[in-house]
């Protein structure tokens, strides 16, 4: 297992949690926490399941990662629940990103918060990828147009990031 990628997860969490404590100290924790972990864990789960087989190492990799345990047929049921091909498949921003670009915009506009060293969503972004080589290296062979899919789910959130991410924008024009 990846102990950077776990180390990075398990930030990211946190990170997100103290920013959005900053827009709003009511946030439930344990709600936070469990949106946030399963957004990035249903990612591993398109991937584990595009070769058409998940394995108990895959949804042991999914566990250690995400906190989530879950069976191979979890997995199955969950991928359909959530429609994970087509968000992936259609490139949509999951709504995690959404939030964090959100969140990183009223901190960069707000006089009275220090901007920070990275962005919330540029973490978030560079944890799946990440999560793509690590599952990848767990699973079966995956069929190019995956491997696409993926890539190009990847350029659509850094592309999302870059759009909206007022920071950025702001030091494309320096």
């Amino acid at each position: 297992m990846n102990e950077e990628l776990k180390k990075a997860i398990d930030n990211c969490v946190l990170i997100g949690l103290s920013t959005m404590k900053l827009v709003d100290d009511s946030i439930d924790e344990d709600d936070f926490n469990y949106a946030i972990r399963l957004d990035m864990a249903k990612f591993a789960m398109y991937i584990v399941s595009s070769d058409g087989k998940v394995t108990w190492e895959e949804t042991q990799k999914i566990a250690y990662y995400f906190g989530i345990d879950l069976s191979p047929a979890d997995v199955n049921i969950l991928v359909r629940q959530f429609n994970v091909f087509d968000d992936v498949n259609n490139r949509k921003p999951s709504l995690m990103l959404r939030t964090a670009v959100e969140l990183d915009n009223m901190i960069y506009n707000s006089p009275d918060i220090e901007n920070p060293d990275r962005w919330t969503s540029e973490i978030y972004y560079y944890i799946f990828c990440l999560l793509k080589d690590e599952v990848i290296s767990t699973g079966g062979e995956l069929g190019e147009q995956v491997k696409k899919n993926i890539d190009e789910y990847l350029d659509c959130m850094k592309a999302y990031i870059d759009e909206r991410l007022e920071a950025r924008k702001a030091d494309s024009t320096k």
